[in-house]
């Protein structure tokens, strides 16, 4: 018959039911601490998106190679440099000779074309004001009432002889009495004709252009002044007027300086 050893046999039983408690034990301990681990990791999550702080991944910048190729030239203009800090000259000091000096062929040049062409406008400027002021005089003149002057009368005094009578010198002196007061009526009669029958106006400018003449006038009467243009060969000249006596001209003549500058004329 087999020999069976019971007594082994119960031991190896014990041993195996041992093993399996180990593994198991062992097992739930590794799904406790991947539980807490878990559990850690959801905490962290929620605790930094409570606190608004959003982790950014950091930008890695990737080295571009530098281009090896030269940068454009820039185009410098050495004459706008010049003529910005340029300063033409307008005396003749030691100074200012020297800048005209250091200045080019070409700026000189340039220079002198200013030059001439300020020169030619001051020159037709002034000819247009002597132009102006010589036919203003003139129309004055023209225009200036003629005074008569009534030369007196000199009454001769009679040569009366030494044994005259009184009578007789009484006479002669009552006749030049008479005289004298005839001569300062005849005197006075002429000027009190002149001042009641004088009038005045104003003449506010004379030009060889017709266009400009008929603007001034529009600008006249649109300001309320009664003006007109009056046209000869080379001249058209802007009147206003008759007005009256010269005070009244003299009033026109102050409200007329807003729109130009007129002088006062006898028509």
């Amino acid at each position: 018959m087999v020999q069976r050893d019971y007594a082994s046999r119960g031991r190896a039983t014990s041993k195996k039911k041992a093993n399996r408690v180990n593994k198991g034990f062992l097992l739930t301990i590794a799904i406790g601490i991947v539980v807490v681990f878990a559990a850690g990791l959801y905490l962290l999550k929620e605790k930094s998106s409570e606190n608004g702080i959003a982790v950014v991944p950091e930008k890695v910048e990737e080295s571009k190679p530098k281009s090896t190729l030269p940068s454009r030239p820039e185009e410098v203009w050495s004459y706008i440099r010049d003529l910005e800090t340029r300063e033409i000259p307008i005396d003749n000091s030691p100074k200012s000779l020297d800048k005209v000096q250091n200045l080019t062929e070409e700026q000189k040049k340039i220079l002198q074309m200013l030059e001439r062409d300020a020169e030619r406008a001051e020159a037709a400027k002034n000819d247009k004001n002597i132009a102006v002021q010589a036919q203003v005089q003139e129309t004055v003149k023209r225009n200036e009432p003629t005074v008569t002057t009534v030369q007196p009368v000199v009454v001769e005094k009679p040569k009366t002889q030494t044994n005259a009578k009184p009578t007789e010198s009484k006479a002669a002196e009552v006749v030049q009495a008479k005289a004298k007061q005839e001569n300062k009526t005849a005197q006075q009669a002429p000027a009190k004709a002149t001042t009641s029958t004088a009038k005045f106006g104003l003449q506010c400018g004379a030009f060889k252009n017709r266009e400009q003449a008929e603007n001034l006038q529009a600008r006249l009467v649109m300001a309320g002044f009664d003006a007109r243009v009056s046209s000869s060969s080379t001249f058209n000249r802007i009147f206003i007027g008759p007005i009256g006596d010269r005070a009244a001209a003299n009033a026109t003549l102050q409200k007329a300086k807003s729109v130009t500058e007129c002088v006062v004329i006898g028509m």
